[in-house]
């Protein structure tokens, strides 16, 4: 999961700068400020989003296992 993240985030970057470098040779430079900044905002909150998720998926899993592991780590007598 983790080599997958690494090359989407290098594989976009690579398409934002030649997206960025065509954007500015049409555009003035003001219009290609603001996508940038539009677009690292839109990356960063996609970055927070999958980080919360990937906590979530974490904790859910750590109680499944918590759960499962009670039993034998506290033997019920009778």
């Amino acid at each position: 999961m983790g080599l997958v993240s690494w090359m989407y985030l290098h594989l976009s970057v690579d398409v934002h700068s030649g997206t960025r470098t065509q954007y500015r040779s049409l555009q003035t430079p003001w219009l290609a400020v603001e996508s940038r900044t539009r677009v690292s905002s839109y990356l960063g909150l996609v970055s927070w989003i999958y980080l919360h998720l990937r906590v979530d998926v974490h904790s859910g899993t750590r109680t499944q296992y918590r759960s499962l592991q009670t039993p034998s780590r506290y033997p019920l007598s009778y």
